[in-house]
């Protein structure tokens, strides 16, 4: 969070989905990586649970070709720090609905975000669980220059690793537990208006939910 300035106050969901993780999930430590400090009063009220963590990723590039977007920067800056000390990533924009505990005895977890086009399992990124060193986080570093775009969101971050999960053989993919959809990104993006019909029931799967803030912005307003 924070790697562009702060013009508006850290708001009260983003408060919220960190005070679900600390009430529930009752973490050891919980980093916040950040360039510029957020502020105001629900920051003040929150802050008092993170361990701060100054980082400067303003000449990021690849292939000479310098990084633009901050959200582009959060999508690679992820992997770099899960891969050098493992640990859980989450989103700003998740909240935790019931305790990720009986995930922690996997190498890596990973969701399944959607079904791309009825074709394929795309994985999201969201959320993410690893040990240390972990060879499928490795190899998506590995590739992630060739394969970003400025102009594109989703080569590099969603579907590369999704290529690179289907090309690892049988064995390998032992060591990745890939969840269906219903425990991190349902409803997805595109079907937000479900979060707000009547007859909309929590699913039992659900454990942190990614309500995806920028696709859901007039709803949360």
């Amino acid at each position: 969070y924070g790697l562009k300035k702060q013009d508006k106050e850290f708001p009260f969901l983003f408060y919220y989905g960190i005070l679900s993780n600390v009430l529930i999930n009752q973490p050891i430590k919980i980093f916040f990586h950040y360039k510029y400090l957020p502020f105001g009063y629900w920051w003040n009220k929150i802050k008092i649970y993170l361990t701060l963590n100054y980082i400067d990723f303003d000449n990021l590039e690849f292939n000479n070709i310098k990084v633009e977007h901050y959200a582009h920067k959060s999508d690679y800056i992820r992997l770099l720090y899960i891969y050098k000390y493992g640990g859980i990533y989450y989103d700003i924009d998740t909240l935790c609905v019931k305790s990720h505990e009986n995930l922690l005895n996997n190498e890596l977890v990973l969701g399944i975000q959607e079904k791309y086009k009825d074709e394929m399992d795309l994985l999201g990124n969201a959320v993410i669980m690893a040990k240390k060193e972990n060879k499928f986080i490795k190899s998506i570093i590995d590739n992630y220059p060739k394969n970003f775009k400025n102009d594109d969101w989703t080569s590099a971050s969603l579907f590369l690793p999704t290529q690179l999960y289907n090309d690892f053989d049988f064995n390998e993919k032992k060591n990745i537990k890939l969840l269906n959809k219903y425990y991190f990104y349902y409803p997805n993006y595109n079907e937000n208006y479900l979060l707000f019909n009547e007859d909309m029931n929590i699913h039992d799967d659900l454990t942190t939910y990614h309500y995806c803030n920028n696709f859901n912005k007039l709803y949360i307003e």
